[in-house]
């Protein structure tokens, strides 16, 4: 009876933990919303900061994930910035693209720290969002992080966990 009821306990446990970890991982579309709501809200109210969203990598790669979150993050920071009727600006995608273009940065250079400080004094960022992406069994994991140009701090940053629909 003893061995019953702790087979039944150990089973409970896991059944509560998968449900657990289920229920935190969301669409992409869920993080994006998530993250941008996230960024806007590491900074004060009256911040004037320019931000721009950079490359998440991939095992160091840029991927096609990579560049819809992009994409999704920076119309989506616009979104919240002002909704929330904040002074935040964010450049453009199609600006980042044409500077890594013109630096003619090599696919390593992504990762590399001084390069993202270089390509957001660039751009005229003060701030920019980068971070990775990890293919965990079923679902991705995104590591953000929100880094200040001129010092190299980083400012904030959160996981989230999602799939792709």
């Amino acid at each position: 009876m003893k061995k019953f009821r702790l087979i039944l306990n150990v089973l409970i446990i896991l059944f509560v933990l998968m449900i657990f970890n289920c229920s935190s991982v969301q669409s992409v579309d869920e993080i994006v919303e998530e993250v941008s709501w996230d960024t806007v809200y590491i900074f004060p109210e009256d911040s004037t900061a320019i931000l721009s969203v950079y490359y998440f990598t991939m095992g160091g790669n840029k991927t096609e994930i990579s560049d819809y979150l992009i994409n999704a993050i920076t119309s989506e920071l616009a979104h919240v910035i002002a909704d929330e009727e904040r002074n935040i600006k964010v450049v453009s995608r199609e600006r980042l693209d044409i500077l890594i273009d013109e630096l003619s940065f090599q696919m390593t250079d992504f990762v590399d720290p001084q390069t993202q400080v270089t390509i957001g004094k660039q751009l005229g960022a003060d701030v920019i969002i980068t971070g990775t992406i990890t293919e965990i069994e079923d679902y991705y994991k995104l590591i953000v992080q929100i880094i200040e140009v001129e010092s190299g701090i980083v400012l904030g940053g959160f996981t989230k966990s999602f799939w792709i629909e």
